[in-house]
């Protein structure tokens, strides 16, 4: 399989992917406003690995985009999550996922989707 097919592929998987992702993550978000930060913490490390297989594969496949899809911004928000993370700031967990991660994904996908 030549390279532009796997690229092809690749934007398949990740749409796929991102359709799960959002309303995995708003899940997330939900369990840390409703106090079950157990469940929520388990979701955020699969959460934070699959933000970092998303950029990776948009750096992959970005010149099959109409539009600049910038991974740097998850980057920062990652640090910021693994800061909140390490304070065991629930709500500030919470509003990055919501407030700053999601719009980014939903974006995103509109992008990819087009």
């Amino acid at each position: 399989m030549d390279l532009e097919n796997q690229k092809k592929e690749l934007v398949v998987s990740l749409k796929e992917y991102l359709e799960r992702f959002i309303p995995g993550t708003q899940k997330a978000v939900k369990w840390l406003q409703q106090g079950e930060e157990q469940k929520a913490l388990e979701a955020i490390v699969d959460i934070a690995e699959g933000l970092e297989w998303i950029s990776e594969a948009i750096s992959l496949t970005q010149e099959l985009y109409s539009s600049v899809l910038e991974t740097d911004k998850i980057n920062d928000f990652l640090i910021q999550l693994n800061q909140a993370l390490e304070e065991s700031d629930t709500v500030l967990i919470a509003d990055i996922l919501e407030y700053e991660i999601i719009p980014i994904i939903e974006e995103w996908n509109k992008v990819i989707n087009k």
